[in-house]
């Protein structure tokens, strides 16, 4: 096997093995010294030989210098007795005893390699230790020490090994010799380091080029060890002054986005050195192995342990002596450096794994000494080390956490929180010198602006460093944030935020990102004054539902105890907008026999909580099949969020979910194991309520998020803000320089390429979705940076086949998304080919599932898929309407954060298949399902349809655009006048949310047409109606008289515009394939002549027969295509005709309105225009569905223009 077929096999098996670190929940540290082990046994390897000087170059100056670039130079000032006397004074005394045992245990094994085992076993690994320390804080200043010692103690080892690796290989050592040598060697060492490290940071501050600033970073540890070791001094030492200096300097002189380039490359390196290191002793260890034929299998055992117990030893006697000698020696310093408790000391006495710094110095150890012979004892001072890592591994690696647990000295971070209040006080009041510096050149208003804005800054947390909590500026505080929510709402329910208006991707944005939590004292302003309890709850609830990433739309729950009444958030309710109201209200006297109850079905819960509803009326809003839980809890005030930290926490193996939980809360956080919600999780909680401790405030539900509970309701809310809060940290932590969903291979097209291929593909899934013509679905399309750089990741399409976040979003977003795999740049024919065939085979493993767990007779969903993901080009959300489409996006981004954090934490993992489909199908929510399409479908004419109305800004257009609402459609409101199309479009909004937007458009410009087509498509997926009404107001003019250009104006709007827009409708709707209808409205002046009309007459004419010759070529695809003949309608632009007749003819308008009034055979005067919008609602709608090629007259009856 070649050199190269052999690292790659290396690198391949440190992948897999990291891998089945991650799957099985262990840190990796322990995989790869097994792993290494098991390649040393593997027979039929061939043996690989690694030159030791190279070892050490290669991995010593990565490792040491990325240890030392994420140093804090501060705390290491801070707490220099401490890291001294364990980085230099531990290392002494651990290579000591570790010496003089080794030596005992093998008497030919000379002191000076003895020595050599010692030093290079001395130096602890503090990554191995955080590894088995995740998801505990440990105290500050405890993980301050332990990092602060890896780095220093790396240095000092390697030096004290090089000594004795020197001097076993000379055979000669004076103390006398190398003392000066060694503080010459040392201090010269450091200054190389200082002076390439001023050297680095000089080039580094004139390039910006992340690239290139990668590699100077990979280079600059070896641009540290080189000369050093030159010029014949610490190569080690330089490096780490190098990377002290650097990382001091760091944040003036390094980008923000190169800085998140480095992370992510050295993370990469140091994963794969640690990895090879592991194996290269795995390799080496087959050698070694054969050669320790002196040794019986006893006492190569013997040895070990004993080794690896002086090793563990040495530091607990070296830690408790070192913290409690000097301090019980001189009174000065037990008062000046205060010991914390007994419990820190044995923590970090307890936490000296030994890792992979152990392992490069055994590999490096040379073969030969300076005569040429075997350096003495080398293969075993390899197996010894190998031995202690192993050892300390497994016996002080997985007893760290119990040990820790057992202490309790779990930090909760308010230091550090205090310590980030102060830096950003410090940051606002230097904002503020640098602003009186600026005051020159700005304006006035910008200057107050920015002055109030960083004085407001400057006291919030000066107010929180000093514990002012209820200060002045506090109250600023919560009541801008309250301000800030406020139209944070406003901005995501305005039609201009949404996708296809002009500020599509800032809505989608503020629609769709979860927010982290704020804080309880910056949110909570409270009601106004005088409000009661149920104000409180309403506020409370308000407050919980305005933070997507505690709950999505139309979930979670609240509730309050007052007296024997239980009020809790009722079905069908939102708790961003619930009021007094929308509580039910229950007995609690009435509720208690459910703690007898054995088991429940849902209808007789249902029934149930009906005869505890207080008044006994029924006619209160119904409550939710939460209620029960509410119940059964004992608390006052409950909140139960669907939040993303506690999905993330929760959508794990029962077992580390539960861990993790108990370990981060202690007991203030209950487990509760995943059980259907309704009455069964209201009876498992309710078995557990007697157990439950003292000091437990809610519990973390598997796979169906957090209850907490508290006396009032702000109490409430500050439990709930802190408990996910703290969960918020911990997953910070974990996620941290990590690509946990893997790299993003592909490009992301641009978002020209990206709108064009939603053009083609919105419609197709549309139409593959919804069943014509009862389930049309509207759809929503995100393709914010976020969702894109998320869909790339290569892990991503396995891990959305694991399921949701939570049950709740089954019913909202479906049991899985669908995946497409497209080519944005194809042409359109073979990317809308694409997507039929991809949704078609997913539509086959669909049915398949259903056949796994339905019962005989059951039918497939008609809601079957509710999300699609198109990596490249974004997620789509269908659904019933636009809110929901909505909401099914904000489902699943959540569902996302959520695999990303679980992947973070261990592997994702959601509940079992069949447990999806009962839910999917629970009678109790397909019910309501079914009652909802049963009301839409018999009170409505054109349910989930999307229309466009053209000339939808006043008159006959506006009035359709209302009715097309009213009967359940989704309406897009496009007329010249953008103004008026906007207060049309606002007006709907205000009876239907989130069921109409405006957009300008120009039928005279193709562009403009093909955008106005487009951006609906865009809006809500594709087009089923057509209505037509945009109008030139007439030139009256005779044949004799009339100019081509008052020709052209009339065929321009009449015609052309229309015959173009029915075109680009009509090609939407046959990639939809659920047919459509399209209506025009043509006016009189289609059938009757009339004088002076010749264009406004010829043009209507024109566009009549271009819609009959449209139904003959669109029949075939179930477009329809209709006219209406309108006359006489009170409109704007029949106002101004009347009025240009009448002084045409020399009468009043009065006189004008009569003559048309007698004309007609009903005597009908001016007809609204509410008239014209019924017929063409009905055109649209089932009612007609055999109807095409059709005129309908609105005019009172005019002979002259009965249709022929």
């Amino acid at each position: 096997m070649h050199q190269f077929e052999i690292i790659l096999a290396l690198l391949v098996a440190v992948v897999l093995l990291g891998i089945a670190a991650r799957r099985l929940g262990v840190p990796s540290p322990v995989l790869l010294v097994i792993g290494g082990l098991v390649i040393a046994l593997l027979p039929g390897l061939p043996p690989v030989e690694f030159e030791p000087r190279l070892i050490f170059v290669v991995f010593i100056p990565p490792l040491l210098y990325r240890a030392a670039l994420t140093a804090s130079w501060r705390d290491l000032r801070a707490n220099l007795r401490p890291i001294t006397l364990l980085a230099v004074g531990l290392v002494v005394f651990t290579t000591i005893v570790v010496g003089v045992a080794a030596h005992a245990l093998a008497p030919g094994l000379p002191w000076a390699a003895a020595f050599a085992l010692g030093a290079l076993v001395s130096p602890p690994d503090a990554p191995a230790a955080t590894a088995f320390l995740r998801g505990l804080v440990v105290p500050r200043r405890v993980g301050t020490i332990l990092e602060g010692e890896s780095l220093v103690n790396d240095a000092a080892a390697i030096v004290a090994y090089r000594m004795a690796v020197a001097a076993a290989v000379s055979g000669t050592f004076s103390v006398a010799a190398a003392g000066p040598r060694f503080v010459w060697v040392g201090t010269a060492g450091i200054a190389v380091g200082l002076a390439v490290g001023w050297l680095i940071a000089w080039l580094r501050r004139r390039i910006h080029a992340p690239e290139i600033e990668a590699t100077i970073s990979l280079l600059t540890p070896f641009a540290a060890f080189f000369p050093a070791e030159a010029v014949g001094v610490s190569g080690v030492l330089a490096v780490v002054a190098c990377g002290l200096y650097l990382a001091r300097l760091g944040p003036r002189i390094v980008a923000p986005d190169t800085r998140v380039q480095t992370e992510g490359m050295w993370g990469v390196v140091i994963f794969v050195l640690e990895g090879l290191t592991f194996i290269f002793v795995g390799l080496e260890l087959r050698a070694v192995l054969g050669t320790l034929g002196a040794y019986s299998t006893r006492e190569l055992a013997i040895a070990g342990v004993a080794v690896s117990v002086a090793t563990i030893a040495a530091r607990v006697v070296w830690v408790f002596t070192a913290s409690y000698g000097p301090r019980w020696l001189s009174r000065r310093l037990r008062e000046r450096d205060r010991l914390g408790s007994w419990r820190h000391v044995a923590l970090v006495a307890w936490a000296g794994l030994r890792g992979a710094d152990s392992l490069v110095l055994a590999l490096a150890l040379p073969f030969t000494t300076a005569a040429g012979a075997p350096f003495p004892g080398r293969d075993l001072i390899i197996f010894l080390t190998y031995i202690v890592i192993l050892m300390t591994l497994l016996v002080q690696g997985f007893s760290l956490q119990p040990f820790v647990n057992w202490l309790g000295i779990c930090d909760t971070g308010e230091t550090q929180r205090l310590e980030e209040a102060h830096a950003r006080e410090q940051a606002s009041a230097a904002a503020l010198r640098r602003l009186d510096e600026l005051a020159p050149g700005l304006d006035g208003e910008t200057l107050t602006e920015l002055r109030a804005r960083y004085g407001h800054r400057r006291r919030r947390f000066g107010a929180r460093v000093r514990a002012e909590r209820d200060g002045a500026e506090e109250g600023l505080a919560r009541g801008r944030r309250t301000a800030v929510l406020e139209l944070l709402e406003a901005e995501r329910r305005a039609p201009s935020a949404r996708p296809g208006s002009r500020s599509a991707a800032a809505g989608i944005a503020l629609m769709a990102r979860p927010a982290a939590p704020p804080r309880a004292a910056d949110a909570w302003a409270g009601p106004a004054a005088g409000a009661d309890e149920l104000d409180q709850l309403v506020y409370l609830s308000h407050l919980i539902g305005r933070e997507p990433g505690l709950v999505q739309p139309g979930g979670g729950n609240t509730s309050i105890k007052l007296g024997d009444v239980l009020l809790v958030k009722a079905s069908g309710t939102d708790l961003r907008t619930i009021g007094r109201e929308g509580f039910a209200r229950l007995s609690l006297a009435e509720l208690a026999a459910l703690r007898s109850a054995e088991a429940m079905s849902d209808a007789d819960m249902m029934r149930f909580m009906a005869r505890c509803m207080v008044p006994p009326d029924g006619r209160g809003p119904a409550p939710s099949v939460e209620t029960p839980l509410h119940s059964l809890l004992p608390h006052r005030v409950i909140a139960h969020t669907h939040d993303v930290a506690t999905m993330s926490l929760t959508n794990l193996s029962d077992p580390t979910a539960e861990r993790l939980v108990t370990e981060l809360f202690r007991g203030e956080i209950v487990y509760v194991p995943y059980v259907r919600p309704g009455f069964p999780l209201a009876r498992l909680v309710g078995g557990m309520v007697d157990r439950l401790p003292r000091s437990a405030v809610g519990l973390a539900l598997a796979h169906h998020g957090l209850v907490v509970w508290a006396e009032d309701a702000q109490e409430c809310y500050a439990r709930l803000v802190g408990v996910v809060s703290r969960i918020d940290e911990y997953l910070e932590t974990r996620r941290r320089g990590r690509a946990v969903l893997g790299a993003t291979p592909r490009s992301i097209p641009d978002a020209e390429v990206r709108r064009r291929c939603a053009e083609l593909v919105l419609p197709v899934v549309r139409g593959m979705l919804g069943s014509q013509p009862e389930g049309r679905v509207i759809l929503h399309f995100d393709d914010g940076e976020d969702i894109l750089a998320t869909l790339g990741a290569e892990r991503l399409p396995g891990l959305v086949r694991r399921g949701m976040a939570t049950p709740e979003h089954i019913l909202r977003a479906g049991r899985l998304p669908l995946w497409l795999d497209l080519d944005p740049s194809a042409p359109a024919e073979r990317l809308v080919d694409a997507v039929r065939t991809q949704l078609a085979q997913q539509r086959s493993e669909y049915e398949a599932y259903h056949r796994r767990h339905a019962a005989p007779e059951e039918r497939p969903l008609d809601d079957w898929a509710k999300v699609v993901l198109a990596p490249g080009l974004g997620i789509i959300t269908a659904s019933r309407d636009k809110h929901g489409a909505v909401t099914a996006n904000l489902c699943y981004r959540a569902v996302l954060a959520t695999i990303a954090n679980a992947e973070a934490l261990a592997g994702f993992e959601f509940i079992p298949e069949a447990e999806v489909y009962a839910f999917e199908h629970w009678p109790l929510e397909r019910r309501k399902i079914a009652e909802q399409d049963a009301r839409e479908h018999t009170s409505r004419l054109v349910p989930r349809q999307v229309a466009v109305v053209i000339g939808g800004g006043s008159g006959i257009g506006r009035a359709a655009a209302r009715r097309f609402a009213a009967e359940g459609a989704h309406v897009v409101v496009a007329d010249l006048d953008h103004a008026a199309a906007d207060a049309a479009a606002r007006e709907i909004a205000a009876a239907h949310p989130d069921r109409a937007v405006a957009m300008p458009v120009d039928v005279r410009d193709d562009a403009s047409l093909a955008h106005l087509i487009r951006r609906t498509v865009v809006e809500f997926g594709g087009l089923d109606c057509l209505f037509y009404t945009a109008g030139q107001a007439p030139r009256f003019a005779g044949v004799t008289d009339i100019g081509r250009e008052d020709l052209q104006r009339q065929l321009d709007v009449h015609y052309l515009g229309a015959v173009l827009a029915i075109g680009a409708a009509a090609g939407v709707m046959r990639r939809q394939k659920t047919g459509g209808s399209i209506v025009a409205s043509v006016s009189k002046a289609a059938l009757a002549p009339g004088a002076d009309a010749v264009a406004y007459g010829g043009s209507k004419a024109a566009l009549l027969q271009a819609l009959r010759v449209a139904a003959v070529e669109l029949g075939g695809d179930g477009i329809r295509v209709n006219a209406i003949n309108a006359d006489q309608i009170e409109t704007p632009m029949f106002r101004r005709f009347v009025e240009e007749r009448a002084a045409r003819s020399g009468v009043s308008v009065e006189v004008q309105l009569e003559a048309y009034r007698r004309r007609n055979v009903m005597g009908a005067s001016l007809i609204p225009a509410e008239v014209v919008a019924d017929i063409a609602v009905l055109l649209a709608s089932e009612r007609f569905r055999f109807t095409t090629g059709d005129i309908l007259t609105v005019d009172g009856g005019l002979p002259e223009a009965f249709p022929r």
